[in-house]
């Protein structure tokens, strides 16, 4: 097997790791985004309660109002912080299988730059044994000097 040809192997098997690698990159950055959407969710119902409360606080509330409110608010609050680490988590997955999918490419195209150079110096080799073989059926047909 030919030099060019095993280094075409390696790439194509690398290019198959790389498509899953892909695909789990689009996974990756589809929860990511979920997660994002989440967030922001989380955070417009949380400044929405609070103009609700600030309307109400106007006109206003009683004792046990004011607190039922701040044990909703402090839930909120502890959503959020749960959220923004789903996010920061995400976002560590997301680098992570962005950084093995780019180690990926970079190998499949150096592989692939390798095995065009091989593939190159294979024609070039095979080209310099046609031009010997032409030599040598040349050289065999002409008749041979006379020796004085």
């Amino acid at each position: 097997m030919k030099k060019s040809d095993r280094i075409r192997k390696l790439a194509e098997i690398e290019a198959l790791k790389g498509a899953e690698l892909g695909s789990r990159l689009q996974v990756a950055q589809r929860q990511y985004l979920e997660e994002c959407r989440k967030l922001k969710q989380l955070q417009t119902y949380r400044e929405e309660y609070a103009d609700r409360f600030d309307a109400l606080g106007k006109q206003g509330m009683t004792a046990l109002q004011l607190a039922d409110f701040s044990r909703f608010v402090q839930k909120l609050d502890e959503a959020l912080d749960n959220q923004r680490e789903a996010v920061n988590q995400q976002t560590f997955r997301l680098e992570q299988v962005r950084g093995a999918w780019q180690k990926n490419y970079q190998k499949v195209d150096g592989l692939t730059k390798v095995g065009d150079a091989a593939r190159r110096e294979e024609a070039k080799d095979e080209r310099k044994r046609e031009l010997m073989r032409i030599d040598d059926r040349i050289s065999s047909s002409l008749p041979s000097p006379i020796s004085p």
